[in-house]
């Protein structure tokens, strides 16, 4: 058995055997202890949690990524409504958690429970910072109206996600719909796609928010003598809008 895996498991049984689940390791009357996986996402947290005033400290143990795994085991396993509880977990510990909000996204998917799973995939969406994320996105809401039956807002969906980053599931889901409609994928322009999916209640672009928020912890991460982080939080930043500012930054960072 992976060392990772068994670790991870022994951690969650033990959390999980506690009377509150391990909650009051997480929270208190004057603290907040976070699980996150990279210095971005404490810039992210601060940023979108803005009431939470209390102090954040942060766990000595990733029980975020611990719960990631064990409810990915279950996943695996063809156990989507226990894996589902496990990855709740992972995000009540790590709230900006992207891989948590799809994992979770993917539970409930395979529970056919569309309904929660567009809203855990619009929840996730602010998180969506990369081209490759993105589209994963639009995949994940071409999807839901695959199966509620839409295919014109499917089929932008499928089209925006290939536009960001080019995949065979969108090209084998757009043939999928070319076969059950019996007609041609449509050329479509932005504007078009942009109709479509603001009709659909889908959003057109990525979180200029969240970019800049990551942006500014680079930055951040200068100053306090980071490069390395720095240089993850402007590749992220850069990804989409391929800014040459943060791309030069980049480079000097390299060396």
């Amino acid at each position: 058995m992976d060392e990772t895996l068994e670790t991870a498991r022994k951690t969650v049984e033990e959390l999980e055997s506690r009377e509150d689940g391990g909650e009051s390791l997480r929270i208190s009357d004057t603290t907040v202890t976070v699980s996150f996986d990279h210095v971005m996402e404490y810039y992210l947290y601060r940023w979108y949690f803005p009431d939470d005033d209390k102090e954040i400290r942060f766990a000595s143990v990733p029980y975020s990524s611990y719960y990631l795994q064990v409810g990915s085991e279950k996943l695996k396993d063809g156990k989507p409504h226990a894996a589902y509880k496990y990855f709740q977990k992972a995000e009540s510990w790590n709230p900006v958690s992207l891989t948590a909000k799809l994992a979770s996204a993917e539970a409930l998917k395979q529970q056919n429970k569309l309904k929660p799973y567009l809203k855990k995939t619009q929840e996730a969406h602010r998180y969506c910072l990369t081209r490759a994320e993105t589209a994963r996105y639009y995949r994940n809401a071409g999807f839901y109206f695959v199966e509620t039956y839409k295919p014109d807002a499917a089929r932008a969906c499928y089209i925006r996600a290939n536009n960001y980053f080019h995949s065979q599931n969108a090209d084998l889901e757009l043939k999928y719909l070319e076969t059950a409609l019996k007609d041609t994928t449509p050329a479509m322009t932005d504007e078009e796609i942009d109709r479509l999916l603001s009709d659909a209640g889908i959003y057109t672009r990525p979180d200029e928010t969240s970019i800049q928020v990551v942006c500014h912890a680079g930055y951040e991460m200068i100053r306090t003598g980071h490069p390395q982080e720095a240089e993850d939080c402007f590749e992220v930043a850069s990804d989409i809008s391929r800014d040459e500012t943060l791309l030069s930054l980049i480079r000097k960072l390299r060396g």
